[in-house]
């Protein structure tokens, strides 16, 4: 039950702070997510097709 007091405080400390902190933060968090999602894609995308490329590749004899 104290740590859903202690979270309740948080929240109303944040809801009870400047306006415009709340909005660059909101801001910089959602671009965060943003270069976090686009960095994590070509990572996965090179990975399923590193062996695809791998095998595809004919050695000589």
């Amino acid at each position: 039950m104290n740590s859903e007091n202690q979270f309740e405080t948080i929240i109303l400390k944040i809801l009870e702070s400047d306006p415009q902190l709340l909005v660059a933060a909101s801001v910089v968090l959602v671009i965060l997510i943003v270069i976090g999602v686009f960095l994590s894609k070509p990572s996965k995308n090179f990975s399923a097709t590193k062996p695809r490329l791998l095998h595809s590749v004919k050695r000589p004899d």
